[in-house]
């Protein structure tokens, strides 16, 4: 083989190996341009998804604001009054009953399905036992008195 075959050989194996390292370049290009793509759509889903969540949470929180504003409102303050009520006097002294604390069971929220109370169960092994609750007779203290004041 002479000298200019040997150049002609290294040539040929260099294109040749050119063309397959940019064929593979390529490829591997178009397949993170597919794989970004799919990464942006579903990244692009997942953000609405989000936002659908985040409006249906500022409705529901408008929807709450709404209700505390309208349970604060003068009108239905008065509304819900007794119908003897009125402002004291500066030498009157008002006597109020206590009232029973709520408790969580109490209450009731509208927007959310009624429930069944549950049932209490009576313990393994031990029949179950009435029991009878007297009445407490406290007499009533006030909650708030109102004195005039020079």
């Amino acid at each position: 083989m002479t000298h200019y075959t040997q150049n002609i050989n290294i040539c040929r194996f260099s294109a040749f190996a050119m063309g397959a390292l940019t064929l593979l370049v390529v490829a591997g290009g178009a397949f993170g341009v597919v794989y970004l793509r799919k990464s942006v759509a579903t990244t692009a889903k997942e953000t609405q998804a989000i936002q659908v969540q985040i409006t249906q949470a500022e409705r529901q929180a408008a929807a709450l604001d709404a209700r505390i504003a309208k349970a604060h409102s003068p009108q239905y303050l008065t509304s819900r009054a007794p119908a003897g009520l009125r402002p004291t006097q500066g030498d009157q002294i008002v006597w109020m009953p206590r009232a029973t604390p709520l408790r969580p069971t109490d209450y009731v929220d509208p927007a959310l399905p009624v429930q069944a109370p549950a049932a209490p169960a009576a313990p393994i092994n031990q029949p179950a036992t009435a029991v009878a609750v007297a009445p407490a007779a406290e007499p009533e203290s006030p909650l708030s008195i109102s004195f005039a004041l020079p």
